[in-house]
């Protein structure tokens, strides 16, 4: 039998029962973990004007340093 959601230790199926149960339980775990991924993802977009603009800032900041850390034969035309 497949070990317990809650314990530690992973039990090696030895049938096809137990390959299903594993298998549901994996579908299910990535579920969760989709969900809680998403939910993280949403609290850090930006909510507000102001968190927009920061994040804007700092956005074309981090372009400018690429581009002038970008060797002058890569440099795309003006």
């Amino acid at each position: 039998m497949l070990a317990d959601e809650d314990e530690d230790d992973y039990v090696s199926p030895t049938s096809l029962e137990d390959l299903v149960l594993l298998k549901g339980q994996l579908r299910a775990s990535l579920a969760d973990i989709e969900f809680h991924e998403n939910a993280v993802i949403e609290s850090l977009r930006p909510k507000t004007p102001a968190e927009v603009d920061f994040v804007r800032r700092h956005l074309q900041e981090a372009l400018a340093e690429l581009e002038a850390a970008q060797p002058p034969e890569q440099q795309p035309p003006s």
